[in-house]
């Protein structure tokens, strides 16, 4: 995976995300005092579907491993779902299968 950690959240680059122009505490729903976690959720992921950078968002927080806040139109379990999906089976199964006996 490139690094994207450089350029992706760059001022020019953050001026053209739909969320610009949007409180950040609507993508920490489960951390809203007194709010609806559920519609925090989905309205975050209603702003992401309207961003141009919807797909380097996702990819930003893939890659630096975000654990609080909607990115990408996805909470931090649904990435980490595509996390386990992605990685190697060495690291999954780290030991080598016993060959049989011939």
């Amino acid at each position: 995976m490139k690094d994207v950690s450089k350029t992706f959240m760059e001022p020019v680059v953050e001026k053209q995300a739909a969320c610009a122009s949007v409180e950040p505490e609507l993508f920490f729903p489960k951390y809203t005092v007194g709010g609806d976690g559920e519609l925090h959720e989905a309205l975050a992921k209603q702003v992401c579907r309207r961003c141009p950078l919807i797909s380097q968002c996702l990819e930003f927080a893939l890659h630096t491993g975000d654990k609080w806040a909607i990115m990408g139109g996805m909470t931090p379990a649904e990435r980490e779902s595509i996390r386990r999906r992605n990685r190697p089976m060495a690291t999954i199964y780290p030991f080598a299968p016993l060959e049989e006996a011939a």
